[in-house]
């Protein structure tokens, strides 16, 4: 916890001002049994803050957690094989762009890959893959740091159906986003011919679903601070490459 003497230092003392043109929150990650190192050295299933790589939470463990601002985006991703390259290739906010086009699109997902070896350039395995993201900020109860700092959760190809219902759930509070709580685990989904983790995300079963003047004081004040970061482009997450097969290829289904 933050010591007392802190909480009587004001805000436009903190130093932090020109931080803002950096910012790239943590993002959670669930271990799968195709994740390389240094993925692979944890259980199957267990919830990671990346890049900083902390162990959050273990496969089935409950925890709670609130949206304070969501966003959608796009992204041109290089192939895993080609470890050479970086991951994002072309990144965009724009859902009227040519990249959400794309992403939007299950027959026009891929492309090849211009720095791919000769011949191969028609291979699954080294196309250049589209994808949309749809992106949450939130804060987590039980865990110290992220209770206060909002860390993304992003869905897209085979759990984009798991962010569009927690969408469909904030919209059937009616209600802020950054008011609502809800229950959330990583368990075994099936997807296709393979079953992989990802978030089961629910109403609470305990407890309000709605948080307390004190929280809420909290998340609203985040709420305009990342919608004004977003609206000035200032937001970009460090989206981690993944090998074919964890339920986040082009060939996930999303339905």
């Amino acid at each position: 916890m933050k010591p007392n003497y802190l909480s009587e230092i004001p805000k436009d003392s903190w130093g932090t001002d020109d931080l803002q043109q950096y910012i790239s929150p943590s993002y959670v990650k669930i271990t799968q049994k195709q994740s390389s190192e240094p993925y692979s050295n944890y259980e199957v299933g267990t919830v990671l803050a990346v890049p900083q790589n902390i162990e959050l939470f273990r496969p089935n463990q409950e925890f709670h957690i609130t949206p304070v601002f969501f966003y959608t985006e796009f992204i041109l991703a290089n192939p895993y094989v080609l470890s050479n390259l970086s991951f994002i290739r072309e990144r965009s906010f724009d859902s009227n762009g040519e990249l959400a086009k794309h992403a939007r699109d299950f027959n026009n997902r891929t492309v090849p890959c211009p720095e791919a070896p000769a011949g191969k350039e028609q291979q699954d395995k080294y196309q250049c893959t589209y994808f949309e993201h749809l992106n949450f900020l939130c804060l987590i109860e039980e865990h110290e740091t992220f209770c206060e700092l909002p860390i993304v959760f992003t869905f897209r190809s085979g759990e984009f159906k798991t962010g569009k219902n927690l969408a469909n759930l904030i919209a059937l509070r009616r209600g802020p986003l950054y008011a609502c709580r809800f229950k959330c685990y990583s368990e075994a989904h099936k997807q296709g011919s393979e079953s992989n983790y990802g978030f089961t995300i629910s109403n609470p079963s305990e407890g309000s679903p709605w948080l307390v003047e004190e929280r809420f004081n909290l998340t609203k004040e985040l709420h305009a601070q990342f919608k004004e970061l977003h609206a000035k482009n200032l937001i970009q997450v460090a989206y981690a490459d993944e090998p074919a097969g964890d339920g986040t290829s082009a060939e996930t289904p999303e339905m």
